[in-house]
């Protein structure tokens, strides 16, 4: 039975195979072929789909497309070459949902602003308009609805969930140990609402991006900002109603604005150039002189980086990454390496092996530190020891201290009559047994190996920011910052976009522009590469509705996260904004 089941799953991969080459080969015989652009045109950009970190396939519902997917910086390299190329007369923005996170849209408005420059007009047209999509509707010179169109400004929430009494139903305990004041990873398990200083952290930095929100709509619209936040507060509205407040410019339907677009171009849909096939064409950080783009992109572990291709979900695994950055230092031909991270944090034993490797490469060659939407915690650990670290002003950092947790489900075993006995030897032997909590020995010992981690965490960061440790743990403590808010407590150098992150190392080893080339680490893998280490069962967050895999993101990230007598350095919160 197990040979035949061998056999067919053979058979299947050919078939597999052979049809998608043939269906590739039909598209390249009957379809329009990236043809260079010879004739003005207009550049058209899809918000609502995701512009991934890393660029990889398209595996979302078994679409297993064989081109690859268009990455942010492909969108960002892509829209600033528009700007100087003749043959784009203007871009025209899709605003149906908005799939950039905000440290992404950041760059991307700045991309927007560097083509308009040129003199070149920007249009939109949203369907409806969220929060995020309002946002990204300022960016267009012209911008429109249709008549039967309504705005949902909902506002922003911090609201994280707490599981304490569902864990006192279940007779399920945690014993938590948090070195940070404002840390409050664990209290999701243990609180049943926040804590004050949990409160007063979401605060700041929900008011942070709520008026970061509120000063770019009033500065693109020309609305003031008290307004603006009363429009927020009425919630929903139709389009008519948004033109006579000034949220958009003109009201028409989507075939009206697509023949305004295409006027553009005298009737020609040819000229309707997407975003993919425009990067395609103009293949940017080519250049022989090279520098290595190292992604680090989500949860820290201990082992190899565990990546899906179908959730579009990677992991940093300190093997992984310690070779990674090895690799990268030690080859002649890469004159200096800049990290991209994004990570809540993970592991602290794991963040700091890969902080030592960063230490290691910068006695070869420049290191630099690029922040994407999020580098909290263990992933500020990673970033910590750069010649110099970026971010953009909404990028979510900071969150520097640590977690111990420990699970234990003695009033469920009691409930179902299960009973333990054994025999031990050291007095600690049984303390990470699932029927009992620690006891008063067990919680000295482990809150001494976790104060030891804070004190090496926080004595690491301002080593490597140039403070005093006094004065770095006065902005440490658990506290979360936006991108701003760390560059004036000096967590950070500067604010500046990814591109500008990439200007900044070349600059640092005198690489002109025109020379510049980029590798990126991880190395990519090949398209049937990837097909044939695919798992037959998706991760679970693939498959949940995102709401709900936003929502219990943080759990998933403990559960997966947690070892027996292993420390985490983890950002306690998903910040959930309407995009």
């Amino acid at each position: 039975m197990k040979k035949a089941l061998i056999i067919i799953a053979v058979v299947l991969i050919v078939v597999f195979a052979v049809v998608l080459v043939a269906m590739r080969s039909m598209k390249a015989f009957t379809g329009r072929t990236a043809a260079s652009i010879d004739k003005p045109s207009v550049l058209s950009i899809d918000l609502s789909r995701e512009y991934p970190e890393r660029s990889t396939f398209d595996f979302s519902r078994f679409n297993f497309s064989m081109k690859r997917e268009t990455n942010f910086l492909g969108l960002i390299k892509a829209v600033e070459e528009a700007g100087r190329d003749d043959k784009i007369r203007a871009i025209s923005l899709k605003i149906d949902g908005v799939g950039l996170s905000s440290s992404q849209f950041d760059e991307f408005a700045k991309a927007i602003d560097g083509f308009k420059e040129s003199g070149k007009p920007v249009y939109a047209f949203m369907p409806s308009a969220g929060m995020g999509d309002l946002r990204a509707g300022c960016l267009a010179d012209s911008l429109f609805m249709s008549p039967v169109s309504d705005f949902m400004l909902m506002g922003m929430a911090i609201m994280p969930m707490f599981f304490a009494g569902t864990a006192e139903k279940l007779g399920v305990g945690f014993d938590i140990i948090q070195m940070g004041e404002y840390k409050g990873v664990g209290e999701m398990f243990t609180e049943k609402a926040l804590t004050e200083p949990l409160r007063e952290n979401y605060t700041s930095l929900l008011d942070a991006l709520f008026d970061g929100w509120l000063d770019f709509v009033s500065a693109r619209r020309g609305i003031s900002s008290e307004d603006l936040a009363r429009y927020v507060d009425m919630g929903t509205f139709d389009a008519v109603d948004g033109f006579g407040m000034g949220l958009i410019d003109g009201i028409v339907y989507p075939q009206e604005y697509r023949e305004r677009i295409l006027s553009l171009v005298e009737d020609d849909d040819d000229r309707i150039v997407s975003i993919s096939r425009y990067h395609s064409l103009k293949k940017p950080l080519s250049g022989k002189r090279k520098i290595a783009v190292i992604y680090c992109l989500g949860n820290i572990h201990s082992g190899k980086s565990q990546d899906s291709p179908f959730s579009r979900s990677f992991s940093i695994g300190d093997e992984t990454f310690t070779k990674a950055i090895g690799d990268a230092a030690d080859d002649d031909d890469i004159e200096a390496i800049l990290l991209r991270v994004d990570s809540p944090g993970g592991s602290a034993l794991a963040s700091d092996f890969i902080w030592k490797s960063i230490l290691d490469a910068r006695k070869k060659k420049p290191v630099l530190v690029s922040m994407g939407g999020v580098a909290a915690s263990g992933g500020y650990y990673i970033s910590m020891g750069a010649d110099s670290i970026f971010c953009e002003q909404n990028t979510i950092t900071g969150s520097i201290g640590v977690v111990f947790m420990k699970i234990h489900a003695q009033g469920l075993m009691e409930k179902v009559g299960i009973t333990v006995d054994g025999i031990t030897r050291g007095e600690f032997a049984d303390d990470f047994a699932i029927h009992k909590p620690m006891d008063a020995h067990a919680y000295e010992a482990f809150t001494r190996m976790s104060e030891k981690t804070y004190e090496i965490f926080t004595t690491k960061a301002a080593e490597g920011r140039g403070m005093a440790h006094e004065e770095l743990l006065a902005v440490a403590g658990g506290r979360i910052w936006t991108g701003n808010q760390a560059v004036e407590a000096g967590l950070v150098d500067r604010i500046a976009s990814f591109s500008e992150a990439i200007d900044a190392t070349a600059k640092m080893v005198d690489i002109p522009r025109n020379e510049l080339g980029i590798i990126t680490y991880p190395r990519e893998k090949g398209f049937w590469e990837i097909a044939f280490e695919l798992r037959a069962n998706p991760p679970l967050s693939s498959v949940l509705p995102e709401p709900i895999e936003k929502a219990i993101s943080p759990v998933i990230d403990m559960i997966t996260l947690f070892r027996p007598n292993e420390i985490l350095a983890l950002m306690p919160v998903v910040v959930i904004t309407d995009r």
